[in-house]
């Protein structure tokens, strides 16, 4: 298996940093797991391998949903920075996620999380976590674990219920 190395460079650290800051700025649809893969997408890989062209692969989907987002976020009201509102927050992220929606109305399943890329998150995160961990972490806050009362069904371009709760992973 390859050396994992993670981005040093301005470059990438940089980019890693936005595409964060990008998915997490006013929006609730994104949870600490999606941030992880995000992280995940900015790994490099020594040498050319094929977790290095997924590697690669993943950061170009990322790069491209990101620009779906900001398209998106362009084409609503802004929401005030301050504002707590909970129902004009709430309204905020309908009007983005349909938004969304209506820039991606053919998104599928593996649009972004290919096989190939699939794959490689999950030999990364297995390379880094032994069995215990994982069930700990798949088990604990994990809505879709036996202690979440929110049934979960998750679906492309789905809202994810308010009710059920955050990953804390």
């Amino acid at each position: 298996m390859a050396r994992v190395q993670f981005a040093r460079g301005p470059t990438d650290s940089d980019l890693a940093k936005s595409m964060i800051k990008s998915f997490l700025s006013g929006s609730r649809v994104v949870g600490p797991a999606t941030v992880l893969l995000l992280v995940v997408g900015t790994v490099l890989i020594s040498a050319q391998t094929p977790a290095a062209e997924a590697a690669k692969e993943f950061q170009t989907k990322i790069q491209d949903y990101m620009a779906i987002h900001r398209m998106a976020n362009t084409a609503i009201p802004p929401r005030p920075s301050k504002v707590t509102d909970v129902k004009l927050i709430t309204e905020h992220e309908k009007q983005l996620a349909a938004a969304i929606r209506a820039l991606r109305p053919k998104a599928d399943r593996g649009d972004v999380f290919t096989p190939r890329v699939r794959t490689m998150i999950a030999n990364v995160i297995n390379s880094k976590l032994d069995a215990n961990a994982r069930s700990a972490i798949l088990s604990e806050g994990n809505p879709r674990s036996d202690v979440s009362t929110v049934p979960i069904s998750l679906a492309i371009n789905a809202t994810y219920p308010a009710s059920a709760p955050l990953s804390t992973v």
